[in-house]
């Protein structure tokens, strides 16, 4: 278990928080804003064998052998992802978790019904717009998360042992040249790095708890200033 992941939850139930405890998860709501008041929302903790599972449905998605390193495994056995400040930073998870029915007797998925208003899950580490061509480039970084404003992944570097934060592709790149893309070319489209996952994690969550306070939270909206959140290196980013 990840303990820094652990108590930051734990601090971030305070009076002003409601937690809204749900079937997959808990969300961690503002009670004295209206709507949009999710401040952050984390998902019941996978077993090491949906870990196994999940390792397994990211490398066949992405084309490569991922091999979890032991603290994400540890993160994942905290929370299955999570969402934090309104959705400004995410680290993905298991969207539908397999589990063993007893029923069938058998390993089977968990079904996915956004229609129900209880249901919530993370975004998904299978299918986070992080795929590449490159077979050097898609074994070398593990996406575990992004910023919501425009999508910068965060990511795990296999070759360095350091999470980067990475900028994400043009919307308008072509098929053609996303093909083209190697290594040295996603190399050139990070910005930032952190020693460890525990090192980002701490530094983030302190700097995303400033901003939110700093800039305070609409009545009706939420958090607007989502620009305001970009990761310090970040081109666009601005205090």
């Amino acid at each position: 278990m990840n303990q820094i992941i652990k108590d930051f939850f734990e601090k971030e139930n305070r009076k002003c928080v409601q937690l809204e405890v749900l079937p997959n998860g808990v969300r961690y709501r503002l009670s004295r804003y209206k709507t949009f008041n999710v401040m952050h929302e984390r998902f019941i903790p996978l077993t090491l064998s949906q870990i196994d599972i999940l390792q397994q449905e990211v490398s066949e998605a992405q084309k490569t052998q991922f091999i979890f390193p032991d603290w994400y495994r540890d993160v994942l056995a905290t929370t299955n992802g999570c969402n934090l400040f309104f959705d400004c930073l995410q680290l993905d998870g298991e969207q539908t978790p397999t589990f063993w029915s007893e029923q069938e007797q058998r390993y089977v998925k968990t079904l996915l019904d956004r229609n129900d208003p209880n249901w919530m899950a993370p975004y998904d580490l299978c299918f986070n717009g992080s795929i590449k061509y490159n077979n050097a480039a898609r074994a070398r970084w593990l996406t575990i998360g992004s910023y919501m404003y425009d999508g910068t992944k965060v990511a795990w570097d296999y070759k360095f042992n350091n999470i980067c934060a990475m900028y994400s592709l043009p919307s308008s790149i072509s098929i053609k040249s996303w093909k083209k893309l190697r290594e040295e070319d996603y190399e050139e489209r990070i910005f930032a790095r952190w020693d460890s996952f525990d090192a980002f994690f701490i530094q983030e969550t302190e700097r995303l708890r400033h901003v939110i306070l700093k800039y305070g939270v609409d009545m009706e909206k939420g958090f607007i200033y989502r620009d305001k959140t970009l990761p310090i290196g970040h081109k666009d980013y601005s205090e």
